[in-house]
This record gives C-alpha cells, sequence and structure tokens, in this order.
C-alpha cells in the first residue's frame, strides 16, 4: 500500500461482519471495487447492493457510507485520490475526464472490463510496494488509464439504463435535499409522508445508515462548507443560510465535525478547486 496525502491504495480482507462506524464527506476521489463479499453502500440519496466485481466511484464532497448485508466476509480494492496528484506529476489535470466522472454511482464492468480494472489497480499496489524516484508519474499515468476507462463505463451505462422511480425513501432524502435550510423536524417530514415519526425514524436508519438527524446536519454542513470556500459572506450568514438558527450552536457542531472553526476552513479552503 502506498499512502501519502494525494494517494492512496489498499487491498483489504476483512473478516466477520463490518458497518463503517461514521459517514464519510471528503476532498478526495474515492473508487471502491469489491473483490468477494457482498455491501450494502449509501451514497448522497441511494442505497445500493454491491456485489463481487461492482465499482463504486465517489467525487470530492459526496456524503457517503458502506453497511453491512447480514453476509460476513468481504475484500476490496480502495483507492484515494486528489485531482491535483495527476495535475503535479503529468503536468496537466484532466479536467474534462474528470467532469465525465462527476457523478458518484455503482458500475458492474463486463469480464473484460473486469480485466482491465484489475490489472491496473494490481499495477498500483504492486508499483506502490516498492516505490522508485519514477513512482509517482507511474501510478498516474496508470490512474489517467483507469479514469479513462471508467468514463467509457459510465458512457455505456448512461445509453443502456433508465433511471427507474424513485424510492419513497429516496424522494425523502430529495425533499431533505430541498428544504435542508428550513426547520425540518423528524415529526413534519413524516406528516409530510403519510407516515408515523417512528416509522420514519427506524426505516431511514435501516436505508441509509444514518439517524434522521445526523443526515441533515451533515447536508447543512455541507452547504456551509460551499459557501465558505466559495463566498465572502459572513458566518453568521453562512449559518442561517445553511440552516442554523443559533451561531454557537453551529460553529460547535462545525469544529465537532471538521475538527476546524469556520473560519479556519476558510483560510484553508477559499479560492481551491480540485
Amino acid at each position: 500500500m502506498m499512502s501519502s496525502s494525494m494517494f492512496k491504495i489498499e487491498r483489504l480482507k476483512r473478516e466477520g461482519h463490518f458497518t463503517m462506524e461514521k459517514d464519510e464527506i471528503h476532498d478526495f476521489y474515492e473508487l471502491y471495487y469489491l473483490l468477494h463479499g457482498e455491501r450494502r453502500y449509501f451514497i448522497h440519496d441511494v442505497n445500493m447492493l454491491v456485489q463481487p466485481r461492482d465499482l463504486i466511484w465517489i467525487p470530492p464532497h459526496i456524503l457517503h457510507r458502506t453497511l453491512d448485508t447480514g453476509k460476513p466476509d468481504h475484500e476490496r480494492i480502495l483507492l484515494q485520490f486528489h485531482g491535483r496528484y495527476l495535475r503535479e506529476h503529468l503536468g496537466s489535470e484532466p479536467e474534462q475526464l474528470l467532469a465525465m466522472l462527476s457523478a458518484s454511482g455503482r458500475l458492474s464492468p463486463d469480464v473484460k472490463e473486469q480485466e482491465s480494472i484489475e490489472y491496473l489497480l494490481n499495477m498500483m499496489i504492486g508499483e506502490s510496494r516498492k516505490p522508485q524516484a519514477s513512482t509517482p508519474l507511474f501510478l498516474a499515468s496508470l490512474l489517467t488509464q483507469l479514469l479513462v476507462q471508467l468514463a467509457r463505463m459510465t458512457e455505456k451505462a448512461a445509453e443502456k439504463e433508465l433511471r427507474p422511480e424513485p424510492t419513497v425513501w429516496e424522494e425523502m432524502i430529495r425533499y431533505m435535499h430541498e428544504h435542508y435550510a428550513s426547520p425540518l423536524s423528524l415529526t413534519e417530514i413524516a406528516k409530510q409522508f403519510y407516515m408515523s415519526p417512528y416509522h420514519v425514524s427506524r426505516k431511514f436508519s435501516q436505508y441509509t445508515g444514518f439517524q434522521f438527524t445526523e443526515y441533515l446536519v451533515w447536508l447543512r454542513i455541507k452547504k456551509a462548507r460551499e459557501l465558505l470556500a466559495e463566498t465572502s459572506m459572513r458566518v453568521v450568514d453562512v449559518a442561517q443560510e445553511s440552516g442554523f438558527n443559533n451561531l454557537a450552536h453551529f460553529q460547535r457542531v462545525f469544529k465537532r465535525l471538521l475538527r476546524c472553526t469556520p473560519l479556519q476552513y476558510r483560510k484553508l479552503h477559499a479560492g481551491k478547486k480540485e
């Protein structure tokens, strides 16, 4: 395994049952390739079953979590990288290529595509185990080939598939994405979808892996991050625009989740673009 601030790849086998204790949202790209076992992945607003040789692609700033399906044991390859890793080692960042991969989701490669993907991933793992001076350049070239493969698969999948009708839970999550800045409550959203608060609380957690309030807070923090990085709005206005009516509460939650204050986050991320 090779790990740095901009590139990381690892192959890991887990025995028994495993569910991520915490949700994730980060500023780098992530590729999850399942070799053996069965997993469930919650990404943004969709809960999907992941089976052997399925590939999960997650761009930056997308909320996600892996869940146990009840079946023990799994093995996967995890690749994480920043867009600027390619820019620094290849002289340019393939913005057009990454733009084609701007949506998260699951890809199910055919046998030929599996062979190509596994070859590139195993080449990266092998190279990272015995790094040389030219290793970053070699890894960047392999990564670019992998991204081209994913872009072609994405185009092919888009031509083949029509998205099925959303479930009530997908509709509920989309409603939250549209109304997170309002004073949403479990009782209110349960009424909106003609359910009891108890039923919503239990099923929402089963579907997403998040408690209702936990997910709502992450939506608001995500919006706050965008406003802090992309605008010069006052922190108090950022809090209100993101759905926090109390500034002290906003600052406390922000620091607990991101380990820095809103102003520190703005200083680190203002004007940056992956």
